[in-house]
């Protein structure tokens, strides 16, 4: 019998350009438009990609999702795992990425942190099952911050309601992104 192959071996020091090279490809194919790629093909390639992703460091997972900012029509695995990542990682999604429906967010919402959910609180557009998701937090910060976002469908007497402990209501008193003055009232 042969002896086993020892998995310890030194790597090729090309093996780490060529995997960065990789990366970098299959970032650029899952980030073309859907006018240049076929559906299929940019989920494949996703596919790939979220295998290495989940091999590689942060720095990686940052590039990818810098460079994935903006593809809202990327596979939606692939946003969601960046998304619930280290918040370093997840930051660009969670700002300006469109592929995300009111379900991916609240559910990321309830995935991580306080940074992830404060970042959600300062997207463009808040959909309300969203808003309420972030108020079940409880999080002081995070609904400041959603009351300061100019966010017309969101209704903001519906969160003041939502907000059940008198220390909660006054330490959210604060200037609404319309100027108007939000203090809740006593009960």
């Amino acid at each position: 019998m042969s002896d086993p192959i020892e998995l310890t071996e030194p790597a090729n020091p090309n093996t780490g350009r060529a995997r960065k090279a990789l990366l970098r490809r299959l970032v650029d194919v899952v980030a073309m438009p859907s006018s240049a790629i076929a559906h299929s093909d940019r989920t494949m390639a996703g596919d790939v990609l979220l295998d290495m992703l989940l091999m590689i460091d942060e720095e990686d997972r940052i590039y990818t999702a810098e460079r994935l900012r903006k593809a809202s029509e990327a596979p939606k695995r692939l946003l969601l795992f960046l998304a619930i990542c280290d918040f370093k990682v997840a930051k660009p999604l969670l700002e300006d990425n469109e592929g995300f429906d009111s379900s991916d967010l609240s559910d990321i919402a309830g995935r991580t942190g306080l940074a992830h959910r404060t970042q959600i609180a300062m997207r463009r557009s808040v959909p309300p099952s969203v808003g309420d998701a972030l108020v079940a937090s409880g999080e002081v910060p995070v609904i400041k911050r959603l009351l300061k976002t100019r966010v017309p469908n969101f209704q903001k007497q519906r969160l003041i309601r939502s907000l059940r402990s008198p220390e909660t209501r006054r330490s959210c008193a604060c200037r609404c992104s319309d100027g108007e003055r939000f203090a809740p009232r006593k009960r």
